[in-house]
């Protein structure tokens, strides 16, 4: 009997080998030496087909600038980003384009993501004209219907919507070409809170209905727990955390995910103080652990040596050296 065949291992939809990137923001007035503020400091993520993974942390943690080298907009200072087994940045012009159509994004802001002049079918007949695609105003009613609109908006303009509406318009847009992965930049966090719930139901469904893999990038836990079945916790530009969203939300490992979760408000809790401290200014960030300067169990190990992102039981990561467990 011959010996079992061994199936190929399966190649990550996404991967992030090792991405660091900084900005310079200028020279010292004394010195004139150049000043640059590291955002992305050697984060290294992946993400399956279908999966959905969370970036969370406080503004100016990284998290944004993160997602647009995930997408290939900015090209990272050092590392790589590979997508269906491409490094992102050994693509020519054509083969670029043509990633796009399989990777798109979805803006916080969809009042400023629409041109007023161009209607909602000419909108989101846009994409589509882009890459040289036959489309029909059948297809994009059914395009309206899936997000939850009207077939009757199609003649209309994304200035008579409401927000929550023209954030459903921002999604049927990023949907248009049948994308394998979307990436969210703050989704919901510009609505009103029962409308917030209506996008993240919307996003699960559609997740599960098309087999999309997602990145959501959010500061609400809240959001994070209903949306995200993977969690991704970064802190001045590093990832400290992550792991499946129940688990890591339930028992944090890392003293800062920890203080995220006891902030959330919850019914018949009282108010945990906030962390103490201001958080480090990024273009100078403490040796060592970068959080050590406003963890309540810092030892004098934490601000001589850096932590790295280590495995600790299943699935779950953390850099810490002295983790809650």
């Amino acid at each position: 009997m011959p010996p079992p065949v061994t199936p190929p291992p399966t190649i990550p939809l996404l991967q992030a080998h090792s991405l660091s990137k900084s900005f310079a923001l200028g020279r010292r007035r004394v010195w004139g030496e150049k000043r640059f503020l590291t955002a992305v400091d050697d984060v290294s993520l992946s993400l399956g087909a279908g999966d959905s993974l969370a970036l969370v942390g406080e503004s100016g943690c990284g998290k944004s600038t993160l997602g647009r080298l995930l997408m290939g907009f900015d090209a990272p200072d050092r590392g790589r980003v590979m997508f269906e087994g491409q490094d992102l940045a050994r693509l020519r012009a054509g083969e670029k384009r043509r990633l796009r159509a399989r990777v798109q994004m979805v803006f916080q802001d969809s009042g400023s993501s629409f041109n007023p002049r161009r209607s909602i079918g000419a909108t989101l007949a846009e994409p589509y004209r882009i890459h040289g695609r036959a489309w029909s105003r059948a297809a994009i009613e059914a395009l309206l219907e899936q997000v939850g609109l009207s077939a009757s908006l199609y003649e209309r303009h994304p200035v008579a919507l409401s927000g929550g509406q023209r954030q459903r318009l921002n999604i049927a847009r990023a949907l248009a070409l049948s994308p394998r992965l979307v990436v969210a930049d703050e989704p919901v966090s510009a609505l009103d809170v029962s409308v917030q719930a209506q996008i993240v139901n919307l996003l699960r469904r559609l997740q599960s209905e098309l087999g999309l893999a997602s990145v959501f990038i959010s500061h609400d836990l809240a959001v994070v727990r209903q949306i995200a079945d993977r969690m991704a916790v970064m802190y001045l530009g590093s990832l400290v955390e992550e792991g499946e969203t129940l688990a890591t939300l339930a028992r944090p490992l890392h003293p800062y995910t920890r203080a995220l979760v006891e902030a959330v408000p919850r019914p018949g809790r009282a108010l945990v103080a906030p962390l103490e401290g201001d958080v480090p200014d990024a273009v100078s960030p403490p040796g060592g652990c970068r959080f050590h300067t406003r963890c309540p169990v810092a030892r004098p190990l934490c601000a001589q040596e850096r932590p790295k992102l280590e495995t600790m039981g299943q699935e779950r990561k953390v850099a810490c050296h002295f983790p809650l467990v």
